[in-house]
């Protein structure tokens, strides 16, 4: 009796599983989780404001764009004496996006006293100068506010 054996061709289409392997699985979802990220993202309002601060004054300034960062001590800018920055702060995403809330609060140093702290309508900042311009008169810090002519 003669026993007859398939091919090497033959046999690896029995051994190879008819599936990609488990790493080019992973791959290919986490390519599509990105692609659908990135579209459901792209096709939403985004809306921002870019902020000019000019610290006119001798004292490292912070900024704060919202109260839980400024409580926390995590300044988002650091202003270094005389210097002139800017800062572009996303508002929201979605529909309405212009109407969410803004808070900029800037400080003396991370955990210094408080020299301006205000909250508007992203649109409204939008609308505005943007400009900050903080000077010292004696001890007292002085800050041009951008909606004063809103």
């Amino acid at each position: 009796m003669t026993l007859a054996y398939p091919r090497a061709a033959s046999l690896q289409m029995y051994l190879e599983p008819c599936c990609p392997k488990p790493d080019a699985r992973v791959g290919i979802l986490f390519a599509a989780i990105i692609t659908i990220t990135l579209a459901l993202a792209c096709g939403q309002e985004h809306a921002e404001v870019t902020f000019d601060f000019n610290n006119r004054t001798d004292s490292t300034l912070c900024v704060y764009s919202s109260p839980e960062g400024a409580s926390a001590a995590a300044c988002r800018g650091e202003l270094r004496p005389m210097e002139r920055v800017s800062d572009k702060v996303g508002c929201a995403y979605g529909p309405n996006a212009d109407r969410a809330p803004l808070t900029v609060i800037i400080t003396a140093g991370r955990q210094g006293s408080e020299i301006y702290n205000r909250t508007a309508e992203c649109r409204v900042w939008q609308k505005s100068e943007r400009t900050f311009v903080i000077e010292q008169r004696g001890d007292e810090f002085v800050v041009t506010d951008p909606l004063d002519d809103t």
